[in-house]
């Protein structure tokens, strides 16, 4: 759905990064529903099989969740540092995800041609997600009824 950079053939994954701010913004509970619910949205836009998004999503969220640290809550750093191996991951079970189902996946020159990149891509953008997810969740109407 996102155009590719004109020097390589990699998009970003808008989707796990708001996922991933999600964790550390409003929370585990709220990102697993976000991860799975977007990962089926998705799948569905992109025609993959419906819930591969969702596997990938769902652990990177887990893992992420499990990761996170008091002194980095609230703050952009933990999203940041976790985007690289999050895409990574990411990238990962959806392929087999895809090989399970049937498709032809060459992990390795995936990985090296787009997974790389994209993790790089991902992390620069992060803090652009997380502020949006930020912005979002201060607007939200739970957190105007906490603040008045």
């Amino acid at each position: 759905m996102l155009p590719e950079l004109y020097f390589v053939p990699v998009r970003p994954n808008p989707m796990l990064l708001l996922v991933l701010a999600c964790v550390v913004t409003i929370g585990m509970r709220e990102a697993l529903i976000w991860a799975f619910a977007g990962g089926l949205l998705v799948d569905y836009f992109s025609g993959m099989p419906l819930g591969t998004s969702s596997l990938g999503l769902l652990a990177v969220v887990a893992i992420a969740g499990l990761a996170q640290i008091n002194v980095f809550r609230r703050g952009v750093m933990l999203p940041i540092l976790f985007a690289f191996p999050g895409t990574i991951l990411f990238e990962l079970i959806t392929m087999a995800a895809l090989r399970t189902s049937g498709y032809q996946v060459d992990v390795f020159s995936s990985l090296l041609r787009l997974g790389f990149p994209a993790a790089l891509l991902n992390m620069i953008l992060m803090p652009l997600a997380y502020l949006l997810v930020l912005l979002l969740e201060r607007l939200s109407p739970r957190a105007v009824e906490t603040a008045g």
